[in-house]
Protein backbone atom coordinates (compact mmCIF):
# COMPACT_ATOMS: atom_id res chain seq x y z
CA UNK A 1 0.00 0.00 0.00
CA UNK A 2 1.31 3.21 -1.13
CA UNK A 3 2.02 6.30 1.78
CA UNK A 4 -0.62 8.82 0.11
CA UNK A 5 -3.10 5.40 0.53
CA UNK A 6 -2.66 5.18 4.30
CA UNK A 7 -2.93 8.62 4.70
CA UNK A 8 -6.59 8.73 2.84
CA UNK A 9 -7.85 5.66 4.37
CA UNK A 10 -6.62 7.34 8.09
CA UNK A 11 -8.52 11.18 6.67
CA UNK A 12 -11.41 8.95 5.90
CA UNK A 13 -11.60 7.21 9.05
CA UNK A 14 -11.07 9.97 11.41
CA UNK A 15 -13.79 12.09 10.09
CA UNK A 16 -16.45 8.98 10.88
CA UNK A 17 -19.51 9.47 13.74
CA UNK A 18 -20.26 7.13 16.05
CA UNK A 19 -24.08 5.68 15.80
CA UNK A 20 -24.02 3.35 18.43
CA UNK A 21 -27.39 2.98 19.57
CA UNK A 22 -28.58 4.32 16.69
CA UNK A 23 -32.61 4.59 16.86
CA UNK A 24 -33.37 2.87 13.52
CA UNK A 25 -37.54 2.78 13.70
CA UNK A 26 -37.82 4.90 16.68
CA UNK A 27 -40.12 3.52 19.66
CA UNK A 28 -43.66 1.89 19.28
CA UNK A 29 -45.81 2.53 21.76
CA UNK A 30 -49.04 0.27 22.96
CA UNK A 31 -51.11 0.49 26.05
CA UNK A 32 -48.82 -1.28 28.20
CA UNK A 33 -45.17 -1.53 26.87
CA UNK A 34 -42.59 0.36 24.50
CA UNK A 35 -40.75 -1.42 21.98
CA UNK A 36 -37.74 -0.27 20.87
CA UNK A 37 -35.19 -0.69 18.20
CA UNK A 38 -31.50 0.20 17.84
CA UNK A 39 -27.76 -0.50 16.63
CA UNK A 40 -25.51 -2.06 18.75
CA UNK A 41 -21.76 -3.50 18.49
CA UNK A 42 -21.81 -7.29 17.93
CA UNK A 43 -18.97 -7.83 20.65
CA UNK A 44 -15.65 -9.71 19.63
CA UNK A 45 -14.94 -9.18 16.02
CA UNK A 46 -11.96 -11.19 14.03
CA UNK A 47 -11.08 -10.04 10.72
CA UNK A 48 -8.51 -11.37 8.75
CA UNK A 49 -6.34 -8.84 6.37
CA UNK A 50 -3.74 -9.13 4.48
CA UNK A 51 -2.80 -5.44 3.80
CA UNK A 52 -2.13 -2.32 5.69
CA UNK A 53 -5.14 0.08 4.18
CA UNK A 54 -7.36 -2.84 5.22
CA UNK A 55 -6.18 -3.25 8.51
CA UNK A 56 -6.38 0.33 9.46
CA UNK A 57 -9.95 0.30 8.50
CA UNK A 58 -11.21 -2.27 10.51
CA UNK A 59 -8.83 -0.76 13.35
CA UNK A 60 -10.89 2.90 13.13
CA UNK A 61 -14.35 0.68 12.05
CA UNK A 62 -13.61 -1.37 15.80
CA UNK A 63 -12.90 1.85 18.01
CA UNK A 64 -15.98 3.72 16.05
CA UNK A 65 -18.53 1.21 16.21
CA UNK A 66 -17.04 0.42 20.62
CA UNK A 67 -16.28 -3.56 18.99
CA UNK A 68 -13.34 -5.57 19.87
CA UNK A 69 -11.64 -6.01 17.22
CA UNK A 70 -9.01 -9.24 16.52
CA UNK A 71 -6.99 -8.36 13.77
CA UNK A 72 -5.71 -11.55 11.67
CA UNK A 73 -2.66 -11.47 9.86
CA UNK A 74 -0.03 -14.20 8.42
CA UNK A 75 2.98 -11.69 9.11
CA UNK A 76 4.18 -11.26 12.33
CA UNK A 77 6.59 -8.71 12.00
CA UNK A 78 6.47 -6.15 15.13
CA UNK A 79 8.46 -3.41 12.88
CA UNK A 80 5.10 -2.97 10.55
CA UNK A 81 2.83 0.00 10.63
CA UNK A 82 -0.14 -2.52 11.60
CA UNK A 83 1.69 -3.37 14.51
CA UNK A 84 2.19 0.45 15.32
CA UNK A 85 -0.88 1.54 14.90
CA UNK A 86 -2.15 -1.18 17.59
CA UNK A 87 0.30 0.41 19.85
CA UNK A 88 -0.97 4.15 19.48
CA UNK A 89 -4.66 3.03 19.77
CA UNK A 90 -3.92 0.91 22.94
CA UNK A 91 -2.60 4.22 24.22
CA UNK A 92 -5.45 5.87 23.58
CA UNK A 93 -7.90 3.34 25.03
CA UNK A 94 -5.86 3.79 28.24
CA UNK A 95 -6.16 7.22 28.22
CA UNK A 96 -9.88 6.35 28.58
CA UNK A 97 -9.81 4.29 31.19
CA UNK A 98 -10.55 1.31 28.87
CA UNK A 99 -8.98 -2.45 28.39
CA UNK A 100 -5.80 -1.37 25.84
CA UNK A 101 -6.22 -4.71 24.69
CA UNK A 102 -9.76 -4.44 22.99
CA UNK A 103 -7.84 -4.28 19.52
CA UNK A 104 -5.10 -6.99 19.36
CA UNK A 105 -3.64 -8.09 16.39
CA UNK A 106 -2.28 -11.89 16.08
CA UNK A 107 -1.07 -13.91 13.80
CA UNK A 108 -3.91 -15.82 11.70
CA UNK A 109 -3.42 -19.15 12.91
CA UNK A 110 -3.57 -18.20 16.42
CA UNK A 111 -7.13 -16.95 16.67
CA UNK A 112 -10.03 -19.53 16.68
CA UNK A 113 -13.24 -18.42 14.95
CA UNK A 114 -15.38 -19.63 18.56
CA UNK A 115 -13.27 -16.45 19.90
CA UNK A 116 -15.53 -14.39 17.59
CA UNK A 117 -19.30 -13.00 17.44
CA UNK A 118 -18.20 -11.77 14.23
CA UNK A 119 -15.76 -13.31 11.76
CA UNK A 120 -14.86 -11.45 8.65
CA UNK A 121 -12.66 -13.23 6.09
CA UNK A 122 -9.82 -12.37 4.01
CA UNK A 123 -12.84 -12.01 0.74
CA UNK A 124 -14.75 -9.83 3.15
CA UNK A 125 -17.30 -12.71 3.48
CA UNK A 126 -19.24 -12.59 6.95
CA UNK A 127 -19.77 -15.04 9.66
CA UNK A 128 -22.03 -14.24 12.69
CA UNK A 129 -21.88 -16.65 15.42
CA UNK A 130 -25.60 -17.93 15.56
CA UNK A 131 -27.53 -17.16 19.36
CA UNK A 132 -28.63 -20.01 20.96
CA UNK A 133 -32.34 -21.56 20.92
CA UNK A 134 -33.02 -21.43 24.64
CA UNK A 135 -35.23 -18.16 25.92
CA UNK A 136 -33.64 -17.01 29.44
CA UNK A 137 -36.21 -15.60 32.19
CA UNK A 138 -34.82 -13.98 34.93
CA UNK A 139 -36.61 -14.37 37.74
CA UNK A 140 -35.36 -11.43 39.81
CA UNK A 141 -38.14 -10.76 41.81
CA UNK A 142 -40.49 -13.60 43.61
CA UNK A 143 -43.25 -11.45 43.21
CA UNK A 144 -43.58 -12.37 39.38
CA UNK A 145 -43.68 -16.25 40.11
CA UNK A 146 -47.06 -16.81 38.41
CA UNK A 147 -46.53 -14.46 35.58
CA UNK A 148 -43.52 -16.04 34.61
CA UNK A 149 -44.87 -19.62 34.90
CA UNK A 150 -47.81 -18.70 32.77
CA UNK A 151 -45.19 -17.38 30.23
CA UNK A 152 -43.28 -20.02 30.13
CA UNK A 153 -46.31 -22.22 29.56
CA UNK A 154 -47.18 -19.77 26.49
CA UNK A 155 -43.75 -19.79 25.05
CA UNK A 156 -43.43 -24.00 25.33
CA UNK A 157 -46.62 -23.75 23.51
CA UNK A 158 -45.47 -21.70 20.97
CA UNK A 159 -42.49 -24.41 20.21
CA UNK A 160 -39.95 -22.26 21.81
CA UNK A 161 -37.31 -23.57 24.50
CA UNK A 162 -37.48 -22.08 27.79
CA UNK A 163 -35.52 -21.60 31.08
CA UNK A 164 -36.01 -19.84 33.50
CA UNK A 165 -32.92 -18.61 35.66
CA UNK A 166 -32.42 -17.10 39.22
CA UNK A 167 -29.51 -15.40 40.80
CA UNK A 168 -26.99 -12.83 41.76
CA UNK A 169 -27.79 -10.28 38.64
CA UNK A 170 -23.77 -9.83 37.46
CA UNK A 171 -23.63 -14.04 37.26
CA UNK A 172 -27.09 -14.39 35.42
CA UNK A 173 -25.49 -11.88 32.93
CA UNK A 174 -22.54 -13.53 32.74
CA UNK A 175 -24.18 -17.36 32.03
CA UNK A 176 -26.86 -15.35 29.60
CA UNK A 177 -24.38 -13.50 27.56
CA UNK A 178 -21.83 -17.17 27.55
CA UNK A 179 -24.79 -19.08 26.36
CA UNK A 180 -25.38 -16.49 23.21
CA UNK A 181 -29.28 -16.06 24.07
CA UNK A 182 -31.51 -15.02 21.32
CA UNK A 183 -33.95 -13.48 23.43
CA UNK A 184 -34.26 -12.96 27.57
CA UNK A 185 -36.65 -11.16 29.95
CA UNK A 186 -35.91 -9.85 32.94
CA UNK A 187 -38.65 -9.94 35.99
CA UNK A 188 -38.30 -7.29 38.54
CA UNK A 189 -39.36 -4.22 40.45
CA UNK A 190 -36.28 -2.79 40.38
CA UNK A 191 -36.50 -0.95 37.32
CA UNK A 192 -32.82 0.62 37.65
CA UNK A 193 -31.88 -2.82 37.32
CA UNK A 194 -34.24 -3.75 35.10
CA UNK A 195 -32.10 -0.96 32.28
CA UNK A 196 -29.02 -2.50 33.34
CA UNK A 197 -30.27 -5.72 32.59
CA UNK A 198 -31.21 -4.49 29.10
CA UNK A 199 -28.28 -2.47 28.45
CA UNK A 200 -25.51 -5.86 29.25
CA UNK A 201 -27.03 -8.73 28.10
CA UNK A 202 -25.65 -9.84 24.60
CA UNK A 203 -29.06 -10.70 22.39
CA UNK A 204 -30.98 -9.87 19.72
CA UNK A 205 -33.96 -9.37 22.13
CA UNK A 206 -34.23 -8.22 25.42
CA UNK A 207 -37.27 -7.46 27.89
CA UNK A 208 -38.23 -6.10 31.03
CA UNK A 209 -41.38 -7.68 32.76
CA UNK A 210 -42.49 -8.25 29.27
CA UNK A 211 -43.70 -11.05 27.07
CA UNK A 212 -41.16 -12.51 24.70
CA UNK A 213 -44.15 -14.13 22.46
CA UNK A 214 -42.99 -11.41 20.15
CA UNK A 215 -38.83 -12.00 19.92
CA UNK A 216 -37.60 -12.04 16.43
CA UNK A 217 -34.80 -12.49 14.48
CA UNK A 218 -33.62 -9.41 13.03
CA UNK A 219 -32.30 -8.51 9.71
CA UNK A 220 -28.48 -7.53 8.93
CA UNK A 221 -27.50 -3.72 8.78
CA UNK A 222 -25.54 -1.89 6.25
CA UNK A 223 -22.84 -1.52 8.95
CA UNK A 224 -21.27 -4.86 9.26
CA UNK A 225 -20.09 -3.82 12.83
CA UNK A 226 -23.14 -3.12 14.08
CA UNK A 227 -26.26 -5.92 14.85
CA UNK A 228 -29.81 -4.53 15.92
CA UNK A 229 -31.62 -4.97 19.71
CA UNK A 230 -34.90 -5.00 20.44
CA UNK A 231 -36.04 -3.85 23.79
CA UNK A 232 -39.43 -3.66 25.38
CA UNK A 233 -40.51 -2.79 29.23
CA UNK A 234 -43.73 -1.08 30.94
CA UNK A 235 -44.63 2.48 30.11
CA UNK A 236 -45.46 3.39 33.60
Amino acid sequence: TDYEDIVQVLSNNIKKISEYKKNLYGKKVDEHFIYHEYQVPFGVVGVEVNNTKDAIENLFAAVVTRNALILMESNDNPYRIEKLLEIIIGECLEKFDLDRNLIQILENEKVSKDLVDLYIDENKQVIKKQPGEIYYLYKEDDFFDKYIIEEKDKLIKLGKKVQIIEGEPSKVIEVINNNKAFASAIYTQNRKLGYRFINLINADNVYMNATLENAKTNENLKNIYYRKKNIAFQAN
